[in-house]
């Protein structure tokens, strides 16, 4: 097992953009694998689609439900998207967003912008699962803005690809507004995930929580760099950082560095990392229950996933178990 944290210096130096999987100038590289409309932008390639959770005259007509909304993603018929996501007033809604590669030899490189408003008084319950193929590597941006007395409750499951990388932004711009996120990447293989989450507190009595965990198997490698903002004059604001990692190898790596910019007072925010491996003596107790050793260690491995999944239920919940292969019964 190797831990490594980056200084302050270096500590971006694991990120790394889309240019840099497609190895040749993007403009043409794209244009001749396949004609889409695409825009560009804080060097993202996107197709243009517009997302409204009210219910009016948009491509996709949702109202709001305590159901979940899916949208389901084939990231190899349709690589780079634009998601536009508008909460109105007092909505309160449910979106799951699917996305995997059914043929990852048609496009191995995929990228997604999600942007997000949640209006006054709104909440949405957001839960996306990227459950790609080996080969695909991948980059997901969100970037959300929560108004005043709103909510954003995101949970992002990562559990396949080759590398991949997701920039979550909340900025919570209203009084009273809240952002509550949590991820879970389960690495097995070469496979190669780094986490940015760059959140910010604007307003006072806000509040913004990133929970993340991570499980590595083989060689698989982690990267955490989460940061909290809090500007000068905001008061009464409360937010952490925490990432917690579950290492089940000697060749896995992680590196974790949450940290919190506090320029205020009268704030409460905390930060902070955990790197462990399975306890000889949980082995042991389960075993002496009559568990084989591979049935002990997968028991304990589900109940570390298990806090990552408190915010979903449905069929958001199902999806997410099956990708994880976990039974339904053993989360109830």
């Amino acid at each position: 097992m190797q831990i490594q944290s980056p200084s302050k210096k270096d500590e971006n130096y694991r990120h790394f953009d889309f240019k840099s999987f497609l190895g040749k100038p993007v403009e043409d590289n794209l244009l001749a694998r396949r004609e889409l409309p695409v825009s560009f932008q804080n060097d993202y390639f996107c197709n243009q689609n517009l997302l409204t959770l009210e219910g009016k005259k948009e491509i996709f007509n949702l109202d709001a439900s305590e159901d979940w909304h899916v949208i389901e993603q084939d990231c190899s018929k349709s690589p780079y998207r634009r998601l536009n996501v508008f909460v109105e007033k007092g909505i309160h809604t449910k979106l799951f967003i699917h996305r995997f590669t059914s043929q990852p030899s048609l496009e191995p490189n995929t990228n997604e912008l999600l942007q997000i408003n949640v209006a006054e008084g709104a909440c949405l319950e957001l839960c996306i699962l990227q459950n790609y193929s080996k080969e695909t590597s991948h980059v997901t941006r969100i970037h959300a803005k929560i108004q005043a007395n709103a909510s954003l409750i995101s949970t992002c499951i990562e559990t396949g690809g080759q590398k991949g990388q997701l920039r979550f932004e909340p900025e919570c711009v209203g009084e009273k507004a809240r952002s509550k996120h949590r991820s879970l990447f389960y690495g097995q293989g070469n496979s190669f995930f780094d986490l940015w989450i760059h959140a910010r507190n604007l307003a006072n009595h806000t509040l913004s929580e990133a929970d993340h965990w991570v499980i590595l198997k083989d060689g698989a490698e982690s990267v955490f760099n989460g940061n909290l903002i809090i500007p000068q004059g905001v008061l009464h604001s409360d937010g952490y950082q925490k990432n917690q990692n579950l290492m089940l190898s000697d060749q896995a790596v992680v590196h974790a560095a949450p940290k919190l910019e506090i320029e205020t007072d009268e704030v409460s925010c905390a930060h902070g990392a955990s790197i462990s491996s399975i306890d000889p003596d949980q082995i042991f107790y389960l075993m002496s229950r009559g568990l084989s050793q591979s049935e002990a260690e997968t028991m304990l491995v589900s109940g570390f996933k298990f806090p990552s999944l408190e915010s979903i239920d449905g069929i958001a919940k199902s999806k997410v178990l099956e990708a994880l292969g976990e039974s339904e019964n053993e989360h109830d």
